[in-house]
């Protein structure tokens, strides 16, 4: 981030405290944003970042540290930047981080081919739809692998194949990745019917892709290892053992992870593949 850019972010951050403290509204507060409910909430967020109860909670914590401070007190307001000036920045830094990572990977995706990684998956605690989006090339004999996008499922539509295939093609293309442009990309999803129907539509271009090994292993692992009394495929006696076995590692790599264990491995551990 240069000099000229840090000042006018500073410069942006006091004119954003002073119109509060006049009572203007900002524009994340105006009537035509409150229609848009991807503002709401980040005006939310703003609300709750600047609300009097966070910076009475900072002002408690930055008076028990000044007791062992010499350099004096300093308060919430006068650490705490606007969350304006948070998004301004965060935004800037994804956008420079976006564009340095494709500088490498669009170049393999567009002419040398290369895996693209598809992966619905949901929040738990509120229950939103993400597709990730990673992309697998080789860099001399090391294989590479990076993240290229994390994307809300930004419609009330259910996932049929027809939808997912937009909503796939529509968020490449946020970051300049066109699907005429990667023909020699092979996808690589699970075994769902809804995603391997959106390869195959008619009279649309049929791009390769293949079954991921780890959903398919996972699959199988799952149906060996069915202890619900209720169904036909039932665990036999003589597999309890390993059912136990990985009920243990499960419960170990559960542990590394919530005990920061798993930071001092050189290889990541792997809950489960759903």
């Amino acid at each position: 981030m240069n000099t000229e850019s840090t000042k006018e972010d500073l410069e942006m951050d006091e004119t954003e405290r002073e119109s509060l403290d006049d009572g203007d509204n900002s524009p994340a507060e105006s009537e035509t944003d409150n229609d848009n409910p991807d503002r709401v909430r980040q005006t939310g967020v703003q609300l709750e970042a600047r609300g009097k109860g966070f910076k009475d909670l900072v002002d408690e914590v930055i008076d028990v540290t000044s007791k062992c401070n010499s350099s004096g007190k300093f308060t919430a307001q006068e650490l705490l930047p606007h969350p304006a000036t948070v998004s301004r920045y965060m935004g800037k830094e994804a956008e420079r981080l976006r564009q340095t990572l494709l500088a490498e990977t669009r170049p393999i995706s567009t002419m040398q081919g290369g895996g693209i990684t598809l992966d619905f998956w949901e929040e738990e605690y509120t229950e939103t739809s993400y597709l990730g989006i990673t992309a697998h090339y080789f860099k001399g004999w090391e294989l590479e692998e990076k993240l290229l996008l994390c994307a809300e499922w930004d419609t009330m539509d259910r996932k049929i194949a027809e939808i997912v295939r937009a909503f796939l093609f529509r968020k490449l293309a946020t970051i300049k990745l066109l699907q005429s442009e990667l023909r020699s990309v092979i996808y690589v999803t699970d075994a769902g019917s809804n995603v391997k129907a959106a390869f195959t539509l008619r009279n649309k271009p049929a791009p390769s892709r293949i079954t991921c090994a780890g959903h398919q292993l996972n699959t199988g692992i799952r149906k060996c290892f069915n202890s619900n009394p209720k169904s036909e495929f039932v665990i036999p006696a003589a597999a309890i053992p390993a059912l136990d076995l990985r009920n243990e590692v499960k419960s170990l790599v559960e542990h590394c992870k919530r005990a920061a264990i798993v930071k001092q491995l050189k290889t990541s551990l792997k809950q489960e593949c759903d």
